[in-house]
């Protein structure tokens, strides 16, 4: 947390330690399970899109944030968000978005035009890099279920860094962390 009332913007970052070339993690009963090629980019989506909240990224828009998106990479999945204002109201529609996906079928809205778009954009993508990715074969072994068990024991305190930069209070925002 680094808090510089001098600036006028602010950041928020959650970085999670599962990439494109996580290949296994432990579980709660301490068992080794394999990770789907895909997955962590196929979570990072499903986390941005569904949670109680509603879509991540659309949220902070209509909160004025001046940019938000989210990555995954080969080590990490990244959601950030920057704003001027609102630090506290953005901050906690980000972390309850995050914290609290809707995990229901994943393949239910195949007439949803957005959803169709983004589908044939990435689907380009998976070919063109594979070992991140993972190839169409791998993501359609990706159901509601795993994702579930994926994300309950990666997203967790102790797999990730939360990055707050900006205008606000550190103590009060300590508190609310």
């Amino acid at each position: 947390i680094y808090s510089d009332k001098s600036k006028i913007s602010n950041h928020i970052e959650l970085i999670t330690f599962l990439g494109g070339k996580s290949r296994s993690y432990i579980d709660y009963d301490g068992v080794s399970n394999k990770i789907i090629p895909g997955s962590a980019h196929f979570l990072e989506h499903y986390v941005c899109e569904r949670s109680i909240n509603g879509n991540l990224i659309d949220n902070l828009k209509e909160m004025g944030v001046i940019s938000s998106n989210a990555s995954t990479n080969n080590f990490v999945t990244s959601f950030y968000a920057d704003m001027v204002c609102n630090f506290e109201s953005c901050l906690e529609m980000f972390l309850k978005c995050i914290y609290n996906p809707v995990f229901n079928e994943i393949r239910d809205d195949d007439d949803n035009f957005r959803r169709k778009i983004s589908y044939r954009i990435v689907s380009n993508v998976f070919y063109n890099n594979v070992r991140t990715l993972g190839d169409m074969d791998s993501v359609n072994m990706i159901d509601a279920n795993y994702l579930k068990k994926l994300y309950e024991c990666t997203y967790t305190p102790s797999n990730q860094l939360l990055v707050l930069a900006g205008c606000f209070d550190y103590d009060d925002t300590l508190k609310y962390v």
